[in-house]
């Protein structure tokens, strides 16, 4: 009988170790598990910073309000919430240049026919303004060549990229043209104010865009 017993405690012992084992793996699953479930956490939270930084470059919340004086001309002004920001006027010249001895580029609006437009930016804020960049794009087709161009090529063909408040800006020989008889070039113009800091202190809440359209028409002249 004490035989018997002995056997039946070792028995009992060896279920022990072994629910002992399993326990052992179950918390080193949870453990793991869990160790996971840090990580994963850890990329969310990231990828919600990477994703609130990048929508800050653009976050200063515009209203646009477009005036057609004719097919061509109209005046545009952005504001915000609390102020206006930015005039834009554009006046079509022809199919020339305004000042012919002036004009410098290669194109040969002689030949390829062209239509020529004044853009005038004036600042409205109390702030300057800063154009940083602009992107070009057509409704109709695709642009051959450069489509954006940084603040170093702004200042070269506008003589700046800084426009102070209330000041104004103009640069004549702005140029569209296309195989179509109909289309619009679409000039999107980034711009920040310079000198102006939301409650943050972020300054690159202050920047935001303006499109700025140029009607071709192969029948105008």
């Amino acid at each position: 009988m004490e035989v018997v017993e002995v056997e039946v405690v070792v028995e009992e012992m060896e279920e022990m170790e072994e629910m002992e084992e399993v326990e052992e793996v179950t918390v080193a699953r949870v453990c793991w598990v869990l160790h996971q479930g840090v990580w994963l956490m850890h990329l969310i939270i990231i990828g919600l910073v990477v994703m609130g930084c990048s929508k800050t470059d653009y976050d200063l919340k515009t209203t646009e309000k477009i005036s057609w004086q004719s097919e061509l001309n109209y005046v545009k002004t952005v504001r915000s919430v609390d102020q206006l920001l930015l005039r834009v006027t554009c006046q079509y010249i022809g199919k020339k240049p305004e000042n012919p001895n002036s004009y410098l580029s290669s194109h040969n609006y002689t030949v390829i026919d062209t239509s020529f437009y004044k853009i005038t930016f004036e600042n409205l804020s109390q702030s300057d303004l800063v154009i940083e960049s602009v992107r070009y794009h057509m409704k109709y087709g695709n642009i051959k060549g450069t489509s954006y161009y940084g603040s170093n090529a702004i200042r070269r063909s506008w003589g700046t990229n800084i426009i102070k408040s209330g000041a104004s800006i103009t640069r004549s020989n702005n140029m569209v043209w296309s195989s179509k008889t109909s289309n619009t070039l679409f000039k999107v113009y980034s711009l920040r104010l310079k000198n102006s800091k939301n409650l943050q202190g972020n300054q690159r809440s202050n920047s935001f865009k303006v499109e700025v359209p140029l009607r071709y028409r192969r029948y105008h002249r």
